[in-house]
């Protein structure tokens, strides 16, 4: 996984593990809503976190978290963002 992947994973990772301590290791089709227990108020602060940690935020184009509800494609998103 690339460094920008890396950062990203390890933030869900941290806010996953929240509601579940016992998460050891994200896996890319894990769902971040169904299979992580994330709620809109921990993507918010998922999305604010990563954005001043990387500088990077693939929704101010005007797409939706809703195009990116794995683990996997959200960590694509910010890869595609910081590479464009």
């Amino acid at each position: 996984m690339t460094e920008i992947g890396n950062a990203v994973s390890e933030v869900i990772l941290e806010l996953a593990r929240r509601d579940n301590a016992s998460l050891e290791a994200l896996q890319p089709e894990q769902h971040l809503i169904r299979d992580l227990g994330l709620d809109s108020l921990d993507i918010t602060e998922l999305v604010v976190t990563i954005e001043m940690r990387l500088k990077l935020n693939p929704f101010s184009s005007g797409l939706s978290i809703d195009d990116f509800p794995t683990v996997g494609s959200f960590c694509d998103a910010y890869r595609r963002t910081g590479t464009a």
